[in-house]
């Protein structure tokens, strides 16, 4: 039979004190003797003592729980960022609670309320554009809120990310130093995206005037491939590895040469994009970095109160043979 797991009153038995001085000590008070702190810390030892999070949670009203709402976990740079929050969280005994939003702004402001009801005391969201309701509450609140995958130094919230338009201004340089003569951009929908719009404005101030909409899968970039092939485009700068994919499918199918007849970029730096053939040009962005900064950022913000500055961080091109 198992032996049954020691409780906080079997601590303050064996130590000769209060069941209070026992949870005074577990979550680190002051008023505590170095002698009575000793004491009961060697009889935790001795009895193999691990107090429960909820227990913790009540005597000090903390549930070191960060909330994040992600758009959608098909996309593995969501499970990449999740993957390095999570690890950062863990290194600093915090726990992480995952929701998502289908792209829904008000599917995430529901996600967001559930995750402040849990007790959530920090929240990363995705992206600069949220329900107007959502965005007042969380304003008028003390929660602290990091944005991510975007740089703005005038957001209402610290953001931790990329420079959309610039990243998208690049990628066209690149094919355009390449040789590319008309460049298409292949985008999903950006009615509620504002890294999309973010990206879909810098190509346009690089030049770019084709551009393709189509639904986010390798299916629409399959699609979109075609109707640049319509347009007359040599090169398609697809905003997100998803779409490029899909493209390079296509052009197998039409018997397009990649890149000899269509040059194909892709946004994002998926795990499979080097393994493709040919193997995907893309541009690469630090995802995990991102991540890890972010999610530092709020754990000393919730225990500071020290907001933090906003940090831009940079993707670079990964030139394969696609582009």
């Amino acid at each position: 039979m198992p032996q049954k797991s020691a409780t906080i009153r079997d601590i303050a038995a064996a130590s000769g004190v209060s069941v209070a001085t026992v949870s005074r000590v577990i979550n680190g008070a002051g008023n505590v003797r170095d002698s009575t702190r000793d004491r009961v810390m060697a009889q935790i030892a001795a009895l193999d003592f691990v107090p429960s999070r909820a227990a913790v949670s009540l005597a000090t009203s903390r549930t070191r729980t960060i909330g994040a709402v992600v758009p959608f976990l098909e996309n593995s740079i969501f499970a990449r960022y999740l993957h390095g929050v999570e690890r950062t969280l863990a290194e600093r005994g915090y726990s992480l609670v995952i929701s998502v939003s289908n792209s829904s702004l008000d599917d995430e402001a529901r996600r967001v309320r559930e995750l402040l009801n849990m007790g959530a005391e920090g929240l990363l969201l995705t992206g600069a554009t949220h329900a107007p309701a959502l965005s007042a509450h969380l304003a008028a609140s003390d929660t602290p809120v990091i944005l991510t995958s975007i740089y703005a130094d005038d957001s209402a919230f610290p953001t931790m990310g990329y420079d959309n338009a610039e990243m998208a201004r690049i990628a066209v340089a690149y094919l355009a130093d390449k040789g590319a003569r008309q460049i298409g951009v292949l985008h999903g929908p950006e009615d509620d995206n504002d890294r999309t719009r973010a990206r879909m404005a810098g190509a346009e101030s690089a030049g770019v005037r084709t551009f393709v909409r189509c639904d986010f899968s390798a299916s629409g970039g399959a699609t979109g491939l075609g109707q640049l092939q319509k347009a007359g485009c040599d090169a398609a700068l697809c905003l997100s590895d998803i779409l490029a994919l899909g493209a390079l499918f296509e052009s197998t199918r039409l018997g397009i040469r990649v890149p000899q007849d269509m040059a194909v970029m892709g946004f994002d730096n998926l795990d499979w994009s080097g393994a493709s053939q040919p193997q995907l040009t893309t541009l690469d962005l630090p995802v995990s970095l991102m991540a890890q900064r972010a999610a530092g950022a709020l754990v000393d913000w919730v225990e500071t109160g020290a907001r933090p500055a906003p940090l831009r961080l940079d993707g670079t091109v990964l030139a394969r043979t696609s582009a």
